[in-house]
């Protein structure tokens, strides 16, 4: 998915020919369970589900995000795929609008908050996390995707073990030890921008800086930056200002730089 800013989070456009759902999908036995408890059951379940093959692991959150705003892909505007809602729910026919509408919709909306130079309205929407592992005596991380629960997902026809809702400081603590097993660069990118998808600084800005002032290679320090200044936090917006003026890589004082543009804080302007 390839996400766009645009008042706040803005629809994210994707070109697959072919949204294929999930060939089942599992749930714990109990969805009020610990996040990372039901993240054990899912990692010994899929791999018996997948039969060899890579599995999906899921779970929501709610986030205050803009009305008209998205986080995901949008698959060609077809107006029969199916929403990851309507899957989870058991729908064999979507309840959603087609691409286009939505993408229509947000328009005009955005068009008519720039004449009139006002924010747009924020609202609760479930976001969704998903966790594709190749199965095997360990499972191991492949690929991470994010997207909001009203949108379609190419599950790739592969088995969903769907944990439910989860609080936001246990999707970010999976997060964070998922990251920190990690050694794939690009799976680590996926996390570091999935961390910067939780709505709460205090939460995301720790682990951010920590990303951002560590060893890591410059561009997912320079990611981390990006991310940092989408929490649009008094703190984050020192570190961003501390990493533009003196971080050791060209490549992350810019990226910096970019973050501090789109914090929107008076001292972002003065800096």
């Amino acid at each position: 998915a390839l996400l766009a800013v645009a008042a706040g989070l803005a629809a994210a456009v994707g070109h697959a020919t072919e949204v294929r759902p999930p060939s089942e999908v599992i749930r714990p036995p109990d969805e009020a369970a610990a996040l990372a408890a039901r993240i054990d059951w899912a990692l010994a379940r899929g791999p018996k589900a997948a039969q060899g093959k890579s599995f999906w692991v899921g779970y929501s959150i709610d986030r205050l995000m803009g009305e008209r705003s998205h986080i995901g892909s949008f698959y060609g505007g077809r107006r029969n795929d199916l929403s990851i809602a309507d899957i989870l729910a058991g729908r064999k026919e979507s309840t959603a609008a087609s691409a286009e509408d939505v993408r229509g919709a947000a328009k005009a909306a955005l068009d008519e908050i720039d004449s009139k130079g006002r924010p747009e309205k924020k609202v609760l929407k479930e976001l969704g996390f998903f966790f594709r592992f190749t199965s095997g005596a360990a499972p191991s991380l492949a690929e991470v995707h994010m997207s909001n629960l009203d949108l379609s997902f190419d599950f790739e026809s592969a088995p969903l073990c769907w944990l439910g809702e989860a609080a936001e400081a246990q999707s970010l603590d999976l997060v964070k030890a998922f990251y920190e097993r990690s050694r794939d660069g690009e799976a680590r990118e996926a996390l570091v921008a999935a961390a910067g998808c939780h709505g709460t600084p205090a939460l995301v800005v720790p682990f951010l800086a920590g990303v951002l002032n560590g060893d890591g290679p410059d561009d997912l320090r320079k990611d981390a930056a990006f991310w940092m200044g989408q929490q649009n936090d008094a703190e984050g917006l020192k570190l961003l200002i501390q990493a533009a003026r003196s971080d050791r890589s060209g490549e992350v004082r810019e990226g910096a730089v970019f973050g501090i543009s789109q914090v929107e804080l008076p001292g972002a302007v003065d800096t």
